[in-house]
């Protein structure tokens, strides 16, 4: 494939593609959010820790976090996402800097995985926006034997709102999608699809959120 290429197979319509991509960014690194270091340094964590040769990040938006791949490491990065104005900008911002990136444009619970499994892959915030069985399937095709995965959920809070409010309104359209979900629910579908759980922590934002960040890796297949 074409370093920069994007492949497309989504479909239908979803809020993330009504949301600029400048509202988003400045929404999670605003004072209130403040998620955007966190989701960085997570896919950090993931990438010095596990030194993967390939790696698909779900959600990827305009590449929050790539600056910590090392190519010379990851010589493969497959950069997802639902909005293909967020795919542009992780090509702009990166494609030169990480020779390996391929883009694919997809709904991850509708979508036919299609690209050559990688090594892990890195699930942060977006399972809250879809339905645990078909993402999780399609999740594991992506995973290759052996292979591992990092999901990152948002817990639900009795001081913060789902969606915390701010100057950029758009992102409050997602307020009537996001699920958020427990650790034994993505734990429970992920074991479903293939996956055996081998830690789970829970990290907080500045912002004062929790989440749950956990770590699988695909079973043995018999």
């Amino acid at each position: 494939m074409r370093c920069g290429a994007i492949l497309s197979t989504s479909g239908g319509s979803d809020p993330w593609l009504q949301i600029p991509l400048e509202e988003y960014e400045n929404h999670m690194a605003s004072t209130g959010v403040a998620q955007a270091g966190m989701l960085a340094r997570e896919l950090e964590r993931v990438v010095r820790t596990h030194r993967p040769a390939s790696l698909a990040i779900l959600g990827c938006a305009g590449g929050n976090g790539f600056e910590a791949i090392d190519p010379s490491v990851t010589s493969r990065v497959v950069a997802i996402d639902v909005n293909p104005a967020y795919l542009r900008a992780t090509r702009e911002r990166f494609a030169e800097r990480l020779p390996g990136l391929e883009l694919r444009e997809m709904d991850l619970q509708a979508a036919e995985v299609t690209f050559t499994p990688v090594q892990h892959v890195f699930a942060a915030l977006i399972l809250e926006y879809v339905a645990l069985e078909p993402a999780f399937a399609n999740i594991r095709k992506m995973c290759r034997a052996h292979g591992r995965l990092t999901t990152l959920v948002q817990l639900a809070s009795t001081t913060h709102a789902p969606v915390t409010l701010s100057a950029f309104t758009s992102l409050q359209t997602l307020r009537d999608v996001m699920q958020l979900r427990t650790p034994e629910e993505v734990e429970n579908a992920a074991r479903a699809a293939g996956f055996r759980q081998d830690s789970l922590r829970e990290i907080g934002s500045p912002g004062g959120k929790c989440f749950a960040v956990q770590e699988f890796e695909t079973q043995w297949q018999r």
